[in-house]
């Protein structure tokens, strides 16, 4: 299975990569910078320069996979229109509104995610 992921150089994202890549299976990792795509690259993972502004990009790495992991969060992102939870979610669900995803499970777990104090991006 080839699976796109965003946010695979992150704490969580490396480890998952390592454990996709171990079970046989292809990763598509977005990139948003040479050092990030060339971390990516050293991890056994194709690099897909980009940013989650670019729907494009998003788009085109959902379409070259099988399934689609988003790890990233809103925190520390470039784009202006990404600076709060609700841009960042109102984008990620526009994308997965257009992937024809059912968003009620991950919205359901980003809720729960979120109102935990250690997660939460206000501390």
């Amino acid at each position: 299975m080839r699976v796109f992921i965003t946010g695979g150089t992150g704490t969580i994202g490396a480890p998952v990569i390592a454990e996709l890549l171990a079970s046989g299976h292809s990763v598509l990792a977005l990139a948003r910078s040479d050092a990030t795509a060339t971390a990516l690259e050293d991890a056994g993972a194709t690099a897909l320069r980009g940013g989650l502004a670019d729907l494009a990009v998003l788009r085109s790495g959902a379409a070259q996979s099988d399934g689609v992991i988003s790890l990233d969060e809103p925190v520390d992102v470039a784009s202006p229109r990404l600076r709060s939870d609700a841009g960042f979610i109102a984008l990620r669900s526009r994308l997965l509104r257009e992937l024809g995803v059912d968003e009620t499970a991950e919205g359901a777990h980003d809720q729960q995610h979120r109102s935990d104090p250690q997660h939460r991006s206000d501390n």
